[in-house]
């Protein structure tokens, strides 16, 4: 079982406070929505649960089991999507799915292609990906989230830069987080996101 404790965090930058004292409790087969006006700090919320950023007070842990499980461990378990994450424009669509699997030591080569399939890729995963469309390289941060069956999944603005098919498979991706035992921690500005969740966070009301 994965758990995780946000124990009173604060963001501040130059003296400016983003947010002040979030505490939450999360596990797996749950969803937590992150909503708030732009600059709220939804995406500085997320990226510190997901490690990527230092809160300036207060700590985010995960468990396995009840003991800790640390940023060296974290990697395997957790994945992260957003529409501003950096992908290699000289690789191609499966190259970069490959060095996902080698860096967390996955041998799933058919997973791999089954999501190139599901996010209408796979006639392009012999392409560089600095010809890919934004949509394009929305859908592969998915497949290269989803490809090593991350038991934490964090997403900034699910749905941005994706067409209404690729909304579509999203949502589903939403749905199916409790049957995954997926603990799912997303951010979005779209009431009509916020259903798939289990508990919302309103960063604007923590003002």
């Amino acid at each position: 079982m994965i758990t995780l404790q946000v124990n009173n965090i604060s963001k501040s930058y130059n003296q400016q406070t983003v947010f002040n004292e979030v505490s939450l409790f999360a596990s797996e087969k749950y969803s937590l929505a992150i909503t708030g006006k732009n600059g709220s700090g939804k995406s500085t919320l997320l990226k510190i649960i997901a490690k990527l950023v230092t809160p300036t007070v207060g700590s985010v842990l995960f468990f396995e089991n009840e003991f800790q499980i640390f940023p060296n461990k974290l990697n395997s378990k957790l994945s992260f999507v957003a529409p501003y994450l950096f992908l290699y424009e000289e690789l191609t669509a499966i190259e970069h799915l490959t060095l996902i699997q080698k860096l967390k030591r996955i041998s799933n080569n058919i997973l791999a292609i089954e999501l190139l399939k599901k996010f209408s890729l796979i006639e392009s995963k012999h392409k560089k990906v600095g010809s890919f469309s934004s949509g394009m390289l929305q859908r592969l941060k998915y497949c290269i989230a989803l490809v090593s069956k991350p038991k934490i999944l964090l997403l900034d603005e699910p749905t941005s830069n994706l067409d209404h098919e690729g909304e579509i498979i999203i949502y589903d991706l939403l749905k199916a987080a409790k049957k995954n035992n997926t603990l799912l921690i997303y951010t979005t500005n779209h009431k009509s996101e916020l259903k798939y969740a289990d508990d919302v966070i309103d960063l604007n009301k923590l003002k």
